[in-house]
């Protein structure tokens, strides 16, 4: 972000669904904070995501540096194919998933070129 500051450019995070911890509303608004256990198995790489979106923010208010943080949710890209069931299609079928809790959740998963296509519009 240093050099984003120093050259005025644009920094943007890719971050993930991991901040909202195993959250208990979904799909998760962008004001849902999270019901994260910040001393769990998975804690160290969810609370580093939450710290990756807080100093991006506080560059922003601080700073001002021009920030963006893109939260990737549920992604595979064309190596990983092979690994999702067939019923998957493109990445835009619903299925059942088990969250590390134990808890059963739903998702959809989106194929990296899908993304691209968005970003683009």
């Amino acid at each position: 972000m240093e050099l984003a500051l120093s050259h005025h450019a644009r920094f943007v995070l890719a971050s993930t669904s991991e901040v909202y911890g195993d959250p208990l509303i979904h799909p998760q608004p962008e004001d849902y904070w999270g019901n994260v256990n910040s001393v769990g198995p998975r804690s160290v790489y969810d609370e580093a995501k939450r710290f990756a979106e807080a100093i991006t923010m506080a560059y922003r208010r601080t700073l001002g540096v021009n920030t963006g943080i893109v939260r990737i949710f549920n992604t595979y890209g064309p190596r990983d194919c092979a690994a999702w069931p067939a019923s998957l299609g493109a990445g835009r079928t619903r299925h059942r998933r088990r969250r590390g809790s134990g808890v059963a959740a739903t998702a959809a998963r989106c194929a990296i070129p899908d993304h691209r296509r968005r970003s683009r519009t």
